[in-house]
């Protein structure tokens, strides 16, 4: 079976008796759209959409680029590209770029952050991924302007066949990350003695173990454990919060 695929294509009537129609290229990729809608309690209502234009000419074959935007809770935007590469060392490499704001719970402030960042991924088979993650971040937090760079690794187990309706099936992710402070002066601090002292480095760590066991019928017990770490004390900004849907709730 032979397959001619030119693309997004139009056909228009030329009026020639000799050449009756002819084909015109499309410049422009209608966009795929998916909304975001979501509750969270104590960070409210978050509503936007995802616009992602698959297989972009300039990128090749399995690729995407997409554009988060969203308001509410969560205020972004954003603009992430992926792109696949068969038989290579990486197969999975991601990067992007994005602008957001989000309320800190624990200290009722506004976190606001610029971030940039590249990832490569390797799946070795369907159900283990290894991959790496480089990029900078700038934060505006309680008044204070400050940034980072990151640099980390990341290990994933997941037997799931359905990560929504998992059932007989395991999940495991750790991760080992390194951040670098190279602040100036601080801008506008609240408080100069708070953030004396997040100048160097700081390594965390991040486990995250999930399993499913189905009982009877339709019913499934789901354990999770989590655990988050740091080898110094970090910015009020990157310190885990408990609460939320991750941590504090069932159902």
């Amino acid at each position: 079976v032979i397959i001619v695929d030119e693309g997004p294509v139009k056909i228009v009537m030329t009026g020639d008796a000799d050449s009756p129609s002819r084909v015109l290229r499309k410049t422009f990729q209608i966009p795929l759209i998916l909304p975001i809608l979501g509750y969270e309690d104590g960070y409210g209502l978050t509503y936007g959409a995802r616009f992602t234009f698959a297989d972009p000419r300039w990128m090749g074959k399995r690729s995407r680029i997409t554009f988060p935007v969203s308001w509410g809770g969560t205020k972004q935007a954003g603009a992430n590209i992926e792109k696949r590469i068969e038989g290579g060392v990486i197969d999975r490499v991601t990067a992007g770029a994005s602008i957001s704001r989000q309320k800190n719970l624990s200290y009722d402030a506004n976190d606001d952050r610029a971030r940039l960042f590249v990832r490569g991924e390797h799946e070795f088979t369907r159900v283990l991924r290894l991959g790496a993650t480089a990029g900078w971040q700038r934060a505006v937090f309680e008044g204070t302007a400050d940034q980072f760079t990151q640099v980390g690794g990341d290990v994933v187990l997941d037997t799931r066949v359905d990560p929504i309706l998992a059932r007989n099936a395991v999940y495991a992710r750790a991760e080992w990350e390194h951040l670098s402070f190279g602040n100036g002066p601080l801008a506008h601090p609240t408080d100069p003695n708070q953030y004396a002292g997040y100048q160097g480095s700081a390594n965390r760590t991040a486990f995250d173990t999930r399993g499913y066991l189905g009982i009877f019928g339709q019913t499934v017990l789901e354990g999770r454990v989590q655990r988050q770490d740091s080898d110094r004390p970090l910015p009020p900004y990157l310190r885990p919060e408990l609460g939320g849907i991750s941590t504090l709730r069932g159902f």
